[in-house]
């Protein structure tokens, strides 16, 4: 095993693990409090131009070489 990998199951037996249901999240209530803040609009606007942003051909080669 390695150095990386010693170290990351040492830390995990020393973790508890946690039992139960996961807690919930309403999703629009978190929105909500992102819409009232610059941060929140300027999160939407990056990840509306991400979303917008093309393809690159390199991209689109690589995945056709694949299919």
């Amino acid at each position: 095993m390695s150095k990386g990998m010693t170290i990351l199951a040492a830390n995990q037996k020393r973790m508890p693990r946690k039992t139960g249901p996961a807690p919930s999240i309403d999703p629009a209530s978190e929105a909500v409090g992102l819409g009232e803040s610059p941060i929140g609009d300027a999160l939407r606007s990056i990840y509306q131009q991400t979303i917008e942003e093309e393809i690159p051909q390199e991209f689109l080669d690589i995945l056709g070489k694949l299919a």
